[in-house]
């Protein structure tokens, strides 16, 4: 056996033959969804001035024309997505797919 087929059995036999999978990245909403359907309490706080950012549930944010601008945010989550009280806020927290049931 050469030194080069001694040390590929080996490493085979150290390591395994399987290998490595590359990570993938787990989608944001995939965590986002432990955190926000947790049930429990999440706090609304508004923007401090004038801020206002895009609401995660019914902003459109690929068009101008349908992107909708909150003032409150949900303080709990830790991305703490912008969100319209009425009923944004509920429905974020709530529904599961909440973008496609607009």
């Amino acid at each position: 056996m050469s030194q080069i087929d001694f040390r590929r059995q080996l490493v085979k036999q150290l390591v395994g033959t399987r290998r490595a999978t590359p990570s993938r990245k787990r989608p944001r909403s995939a965590h986002g969804d432990i955190e926000r359907m947790n049930g429990q309490f999440h706090a609304i706080s508004k923007y401090e001035g004038r801020d206002t950012r895009d609401c995660a549930v019914c902003s459109e944010r690929g068009s101008g024309d349908s992107r909708k601008r909150a003032s409150f945010f949900c303080e709990t989550c830790p991305s703490k997505p912008a969100l319209h009280p009425e009923s944004c806020f509920t429905k974020y927290h709530t529904v599961a797919k909440f973008r496609n049931d607009l």
